[in-house]
């Protein structure tokens, strides 16, 4: 577990990688979040590997970063909301890099896959002071990767409900061969705050010539070092000074102009502080944060987002006080487009909200991602045969049905309001299983049945050979046992070289992944999609006619090298 935050719903959330949860619910990697006393832990989102990074936006959107060529990635809907709708946990979280490279200034680089690329990434803490000029202002968070040396700068554009990540270039970046940066975020002081493993190993298994690798797959070598680390302090010279050094619980005074900081840093925690005070007393200070209208340079009143979330915190907004009811609702046509997204989400889930949402419009909210919002609270509500009619009309609308997220959302608030979804009936998901067939000639029952896995943790298929007759039909069941993404190619024989160039070229794609790092050549014969962990996929085919050693691969960036086999064909 690791990127613990204190979110702004007054829980906690993290993220896992590899070694997943299995406690009272059971999830691979991904995020989560659970309550501040350590219960009611929720999955909200399954990423394709190893993941390091989280990060909150002022307006409570949430990003994170993955080890293996993820470095940036935007959780759109929460999986509880899909799971009503029989969607995968994936689903969840989209991949939004931009780019693949990094701009490193040594080519002294040890990696063992994703080569040149983000393969170790950490963190994804955006920028949410106002010490830093104007261009970093909720806009760019800091990726860190110890295997290239560098904090890079990921710039993140709304695109739709949703975002998208611009190459940035670099924050830091540094020659030495023992930096290895893995935690960037901005401190109590608007200056950002970067931690360094400095160590000259950084991923477990680069595993050289000559050396061999010991417990966990991890190669054994002395210079791994166990001791040593450093934390550094990027400070931007005509930065102005910070006026809050510390916050005193005691005083609503003091909590009061914690919320009004523009360091989120010190908002988050007033927040906290307040919450835990459990002294209602200070709720007409937070009325009067809420009402107020005004905005800043880049359209943002954080202040009054905390305000909501705090009132939510303290249990005011449970639809048992009519003035902090009220006040929310007001909230719902302020003019900062994140005051309206944390009105409609600290909102009760009643009748009265039901009424308030659809009074606000929201389902139609010029901000798209204020909109997606409104689309999912609408899907908590009680069942309304008008807000069924209101949701069928959204659907219905092109610039809805055209957004990844908010087309997504529609099919989970119209089963909620059944009454007026008729037309959705019936919807089925995407299991966890798939079948498909690269060949049309493959059809029937198969000859034969051959089951492949990944071995865990060591990048390699459990079976290196499997003999089958030319002319066959033949079902390849792929099941990933492993950690991380992996798909399987059956190669036309002697291309395993040409194809996994390819495939480590397309890794440069930003739409690679979607593509599932499959070449479009003839020389990959049959293939399977990118398979995600304890997922399967079936592939059924008929064999060549011409008899010899084909290859077969995973082409997920750099994988082919060790992740290969022969499908031997003979008469």
């Amino acid at each position: 577990p690791s990127s613990l935050h204190y979110g702004f719903d007054n829980k906690i959330w993290g993220t896992v990688g590899y070694s997943g949860y299995h406690g009272s619910v059971k999830f691979n990697q991904g995020a989560y979040r659970f309550d501040v006393d350590g219960k009611n832990i929720e999955f909200m989102g399954a990423t394709s590997n190893n993941t390091w990074g989280l990060g909150f936006s002022e307006n409570n959107d949430v990003f994170l970063s993955t080890a293996n060529n993820t470095h940036s990635a935007y959780l759109g809907i929460p999986y509880p909301y899909l799971e009503r709708i029989a969607q995968p946990a994936s689903r969840a979280i989209d991949k939004i890099d931009g780019h693949y490279a990094m701009h490193v200034v040594t080519k002294n680089l040890r990696q063992v896959d994703v080569f040149n690329g983000f393969t170790a990434a950490a963190g994804h803490n955006l920028y949410t002071a106002r010490n830093f000029p104007k261009r970093y202002w909720n806009r760019i968070a800091f990726v860190n990767e110890p295997t290239g040396r560098v904090v890079h700068e990921a710039i993140l554009e709304p695109k739709g409900s949703g975002f998208e990540e611009k190459d940035g270039w670099n924050f830091v970046a540094s020659a030495d061969e023992w930096f290895g940066p893995v935690h960037s975020e901005v401190g109590p002081d608007g200056a950002v705050w970067m931690l360094d493993w400095y160590n000259f190993i950084i991923q477990h298994n680069p595993t050289p010539a000559g050396f061999e690798n010991g417990k966990g797959n991890a190669y054994i070598n002395p210079l791994r070092d166990r001791t040593h680390g450093r934390i550094y302090r990027i400070v931007y010279k005509n930065a102005k000074p910070q006026q809050i050094k510390s916050l005193d619980r005691k005083s609503n005074a003091s909590l009061i102009g914690g919320l009004k900081s523009d360091n989120m840093f010190w908002r988050t925690t007033a927040q906290r502080l307040i919450v835990e005070n459990k002294d209602r007393s200070i709720a007409p200070q937070l009325y009067a944060l809420i009402r107020d209208k005004n905005t800043d340079e880049i359209g943002i009143n954080a202040p009054a987002v905390h305000a909501l979330w705090t009132l939510h915190g303290l249990g005011l907004l449970d639809g048992s006080n009519t003035e902090a009811f009220n006040v929310a609702v007001e909230a719902l046509s302020h003019p900062a487009a994140g005051v309206r997204k944390a009105a409609l989400q600290v909102l009760p889930d009643n009748s009265a909200s039901l009424a308030a949402l659809q009074k606000a419009g929201l389902l139609n909210d010029p901000s798209l991602n204020t909109r997606l919002a409104a689309i999912l609270k609408s899907a908590d509500l009680p069942a309304s045969a008008e807000m069924g009619a209101e949701l069928k009309a959204a659907a219905a609308m092109s610039q809805n049905s055209n957004d990844r997220w908010i087309a997504e959302a529609l099919k989970v608030a119209l089963a909620r309001h059944a009454q007026a979804a008729d037309a959705h009936a019936g919807h089925t998901g995407q299991g966890k299983t798939g079948e498909g067939s690269s060949s049309p000639q493959a059809e029937g029952k198969a000859d034969q049945v051959i089951t492949i896995t990944p071995v865990v943790n060591a990048m390699k298929f459990d079976l290196k050979a499997f003999t089958v007759k030319a002319g066959t039909t033949v079902e390849v069941v792929f099941k990933n046992i492993d950690f991380m993404q992996h798909n399987l190619l059956i190669l036309q024989k002697g291309s395993m070289d040409k194809v996994g160039a390819a495939a480590d070229q397309m890794a440069q794609d930003p739409k690679g992944a979607e593509k599932q790092y499959v070449p479009k050549m003839p020389e990959v014969l049959f293939y399977t999609p990118l398979v995600n962990p304890e997922e399967s996929f079936k592939l059924k085919f008929k064999v060549p006619a011409v008899t010899g050693d084909y290859p077969f691969i995973c082409s997920f960036p750099g994988h082919w090298r060790l992740m290969n086999g022969v499908m031997k064909v003979t008469k």
